[in-house]
């Protein structure tokens, strides 16, 4: 199942503070006053991307204020790390910004959904940024109404982060794509690294890998129809966990697989048994 990346909504409605109004006061803050946001989740920013941006600020300068919050010593960004980059990048000395007052919590829930915002994330700074907006809110729910996603596509996305650091790194880099993670992050670590290289030298699809994934090692099984597995993946992506279905459409198991308190909270939740002591 393809997960939309980009949001529903433009940041102006979704992070009013980014917004700087026609003839609004800006005042020009040396580079060296400025420092990134420690919320930032996007872990790498294209060198080829900031060199082009570089040229234009060179000759244009830059157009569109960075937004700031006052700290200790100084200011820290609370949008516009790529133009700080970028500005150094091409020798400036100072960058037009605007004040803002804003929170510790709402400054990382402003870092994480501006980022969601562009489709260039890779599939694990997403994944993290969605499970710090997930721990910041208390909630997947909460999560998607907040970047216009489903629940079972956020819980879908933040699955990716108990992949083993071999494979997760993999699906970072590109080398596997985020469904091939998720294909085979239910499995043990040995298997999961042992699969995710197999499907990276046979350059296996994703349904051949989800195949691959669902058979025991040095055995084999009778296939699962067609329907069994379209069930499978169709439960698993509406309630965001792993979801395995032994039998047939006629009689079978199905068992759900989940990882932590806060998954099981959640199941229960979809299955409308609230519960306060699961911790």
């Amino acid at each position: 199942m393809p997960v939309k990346r980009g949001l529903g909504k433009g940041l102006a409605a979704l992070i009013p503070e980014l917004n700087v109004a026609p003839g609004e006061t800006t005042s020009e803050v040396s580079l060296e006053a400025l420092r990134p946001n420690p919320a930032q989740p996007r872990r790498e920013f294209s060198d080829e991307a900031l060199k082009s941006l570089a040229e234009s600020i060179a000759a244009q300068g830059v157009i569109q204020p960075l937004v700031v919050r006052r700290a200790a010593v100084g200011y820290e960004i609370v949008s516009g790390e790529r133009r700080f980059r970028a500005a150094r990048l091409a020798g400036l000395a100072t960058v037009p910004v605007v004040e803002r007052q804003i929170g510790d919590a709402r400054l990382l829930e402003i870092a994480l959904v501006e980022n969601l915002q562009r489709e260039d994330l890779n599939p694990i700074d997403e994944a993290r940024a969605l499970a710090q907006l997930e721990q910041a809110t208390g909630s997947q729910d909460t999560v998607a109404r907040q970047i216009g996603r489903s629940r079972p596509a956020v819980a879908n996305a933040i699955r990716l982060l108990q992949l083993t650091p071999e494979v997760l790194e993999m699906v970072r880099t590109g080398a596997l794509s985020a469904g091939h993670g998720r294909a085979l992050v239910t499995l043990p670590p040995a298997r999961q690294r042992q699969l995710a290289q197999e499907v990276r030298r046979r350059s296996l699809s994703v349904r051949q890998t989800e195949m691959l994934a669902q058979a025991p090692k040095g055995a084999t099984r009778r296939r699962q129809s067609a329907l069994v597995r379209e069930l499978e993946h169709q439960v698993a992506d509406q309630l965001g966990l792993a979801v395995k279905i032994a039998g047939t459409e006629r009689k079978g198991r199905l068992t759900v697989i989940y990882r932590s308190p806060a998954e099981l909270r959640q199941l229960m939740s979809q299955l409308g048994c609230e519960r306060e002591d699961l911790d």
